[in-house]
């Protein structure tokens, strides 16, 4: 029994070690104004290996080891992170549909701009 939860144990904290990446991965990418969808769906994939990894660990977990609360923590500390990220590209992708155009007008068009 010690034997099986020091094994998953090593797991979890392996998944807790590689979650700081992708959080930096998307705090750069916030950084340099690249919240894309593009982004958001790279990113999401990424969670995705991360809940799979976890749920197969979680499955042979028979005895309950410590390190699957602080796994669970990182995953979940990622999904936010990811949401976050989301809401971000979200803003920046309806951005530019809520600017006024120059002067707060529309644009004229040829047949206007010749009247005035």
């Amino acid at each position: 029994m010690a034997e099986q939860r020091a094994e998953r144990d090593a797991e979890y904290a392996e998944v807790v070690e590689r979650t700081p990446a992708f959080l930096a991965e998307i705090q750069t990418e916030t950084a340099r104004g690249r919240a894309t969808y593009a982004e958001v769906e790279e990113s999401e994939a990424d969670l995705e290996r991360f809940e799979k990894w976890l749920a197969g660990i979680a499955a042979r977990d028979y005895f309950n080891a410590p390190g699957g609360a602080a796994a669970r923590a990182a995953v979940q500390q990622c999904r936010h992170a990811l949401a976050d990220f989301e809401r971000a590209a979200l803003h920046a992708d309806t951005a530019g549909f809520n600017r006024p155009h120059s002067g707060g007008k529309a644009p004229l068009s040829e047949d206007d701009a010749a009247e005035e």
